[in-house]
């Protein structure tokens, strides 16, 4: 299955349960640095393979975040639908002002609390 099929599955559910976006990091439970295959959401969802990034999606959008050691990679992988937000402060900052950009006051972000830290 390819990445934008499974995009579209995940909008589907996003749709069901009511939330507007998600946050898909580069992570498995312990946070490790190298993730097993089993914990590889953000490459399924977005074709890109490097070893760190985070997922935005959004019913209409969906963006890749990643810093400058991915940016030619993330160029080469990413499918058109999905954007390249080039890392250059905090995630969060990233994460932020994606969200007031693409997503109306009041909507509801989702994540697996299991996969971000505090500090995101």
């Amino acid at each position: 299955m390819q990445a934008l099929d499974r995009l579209a599955k995940l909008r589907a559910a996003m749709e069901n349960l009511g939330i507007d976006a998600v946050i898909i990091p580069t992570a498995d439970p312990h946070l490790s640095e190298y993730v097993p295959a089993h914990w590889s959401l953000r490459a399924a969802l977005s074709g890109f393979t490097g070893s760190a990034g985070m997922l935005l999606v959004s019913a209409e959008d969906a963006a890749l975040i990643a810093d400058s050691r991915y940016w030619e990679q993330a160029q080469k992988q990413l499918p058109a639908e999905i954007a390249l937000i080039r890392l250059t402060g905090s995630f969060l900052d990233h994460v932020t002002a994606w969200c007031e950009e693409n997503l109306p006051q009041g909507s509801i972000v989702g994540y697996d609390p299991e996969l971000v830290s505090l500090n995101l």
